[in-house]
């Protein structure tokens, strides 16, 4: 059977554990696949769940909602005349009291941050399910439109949501995952192993893979910090 979608996965599930005609495992199932999914939305930093969007802050604030989807950030900047200017992650703390907050020239400032002479102080924090930036629009500004670049994590499968990228790429994970979540609710069994082993080798088959399509295309130079050589 092909694991292709929500309904597939939950059979083929039941064909491995030997039960298919089993109601009391039926009903079970998709807990284990939930069960599965909060292990692998930690677990799977990958190209496919990595998103970007453009953000139009809200007037008269420094807080910007994230997407819905939301899991990691990986880069935040504005593009300028300038070039693109990169926000620096800073703690609450240092948002509130640490930074100076002069006019500074194209360049790294006293701080350590690069800036122009539109985005003095680029820096932002990440306080719930916000960015709070170090400026805040009034209602004359202009709104500058933020691009991120963050980890969506995974979204989970159900009747609504047939398929993912993860279901899509990685059916076997999805299976192995499964099946190991599924050894407390019908005790133990000797398959459970086996299949947590494979399980684990495909986590990691998944992230060398990754890395592979990342930096296959030259050298990895490390560059030194130029202002603290």
């Amino acid at each position: 059977m092909p694991l292709d979608s929500f309904a597939n996965l939950q059979r083929s599930v039941m064909d491995w554990l030997a039960r298919p005609d089993d109601p009391l495992i039926s009903g079970a199932i998709p807990d284990m696949i939930l069960m599965f999914e909060e292990e692998a939305r930690d677990r799977l930093k990958t190209r496919f769940n990595e998103q970007s969007t453009t953000i139009i802050p809200p007037p008269n604030t420094a807080i910007v909602p994230l997407p819905s989807d939301f899991a990691e950030l990986r880069e935040l900047y504005v593009s300028t005349s300038y070039g693109n200017v990169h926000y620096t992650y800073q703690t609450p703390v240092n948002m509130d009291t640490n930074l100076y907050r002069g006019i500074y020239p194209y360049g790294y400032n006293s701080s350590g941050i690069w800036t122009s002479p539109d985005y003095p102080n680029a820096a932002y924090t990440i306080e719930g399910l916000n960015l709070r930036l170090l400026t805040q629009t009034g209602p004359d500004d202009p709104q500058t439109p933020i691009n991120i670049v963050y980890m969506s994590g995974l979204m989970g499968l159900s009747d609504a949501v047939t398929s993912n990228w993860l279901l899509q790429q990685y059916p076997s994970l999805y299976l192995f995952g499964t099946l190991t979540m599924a050894e407390p609710y019908i005790g133990d069994d000797p398959r459970f192993q086996i299949w947590g082993a494979q399980r684990e080798a495909t986590f990691e088959r998944i992230r060398l893979a990754d890395r592979k399509a990342r930096f296959s295309g030259g050298p990895l130079v490390i560059q030194t910090d130029v202002r603290n050589p």
